[in-house]
């Protein structure tokens, strides 16, 4: 696991830019769908904002520090209107895990892929930074604050209460309202335990475990498990 100096553990790390982490590849179909009596529904598929990037959000996903004043915070700040607007359209159940994907494609702007489940309440500002892989799971009462780009893989596995957090703020009080932001990837077939918060910047390796409680602050290296606060390794996973 490795971590950064440039700033408090409590608040990011450096190193990655967002913009290489919020790209990926488009969720495929898969199998599924047992019990409809139909075979798999296609991806749900939405207008991709991200394909046309104003220089705020570019500047957002590349990790510099946005200020309320900056040219162009308007904008985003509406999207972020819409982003909690389609939360509060998501949370105003019940709905079938049909309904929650179409929204969830409204919300992030990307194909959602029919063995995507989440159980709800649902919790994030933006949503637009946001990537689901085919298989994901994400337990009721989570929150996802992802200025800084969220990606789950296929297959992980997101518990109860999970916070991932890609935003920060500088130690600065004069600076402290604005905000910046690093990429959150959780590798294949991770594993996030309940009430567990991923912080800035940080990668979760394929097939990891992060144990209930647990607070993030390094990269968690694949088929390993972390616990604690600062997480830190437990032992490798028992193939």
């Amino acid at each position: 696991m490795r971590s950064s100096a440039a700033y408090p553990y409590f608040c990011t790390r450096t190193g990655r830019r967002a913009a290489s982490r919020c790209s990926v590849a488009a969720a495929g179909s898969r199998p599924g769908n047992a019990g409809t009596g139909r075979g798999p529904r296609p991806p749900v598929l939405h207008p991709n904002p991200m394909k046309e990037m104003t220089d705020i959000v570019k500047r957002m996903l590349a990790g510099e520090l946005i200020k309320e004043n900056d040219p162009g915070y308007a904008e985003l700040e509406e999207q972020f209107n819409e982003g909690m607007r389609l939360v509060g359209e998501l949370n105003n159940g019940p709905h079938t895990q049909d309904e929650i994907r179409a929204i969830l494609a409204r919300l992030t702007g990307k194909p959602i892929a029919p063995t995507v489940r989440m159980f709800l309440p649902f919790y994030t500002v933006w949503g637009k930074g946001t990537t689901f892989g085919p298989g994901v799971f994400v337990n009721s009462n989570c929150t996802f604050l992802d200025r800084g780009g969220i990606t789950l893989e296929d297959d992980v596995f997101v518990g109860p209460g999970v916070q991932l957090v890609t935003e920060g703020h500088p130690e600065a009080p004069a600076l402290r309202r604005n905000v910046y932001a690093r990429p959150i990837t959780l590798r294949r077939r991770a594993w996030i335990g309940a009430g567990a918060i991923i912080l800035p910047g940080v990668t979760v390796g394929e097939n990891a475990i992060v144990g209930a409680g647990a607070v993030v602050t390094h990269d968690v290296e694949a088929n390993t498990i972390v616990v604690g606060n600062p997480a830190r390794l437990l032992r490798p996973i028992r193939q």
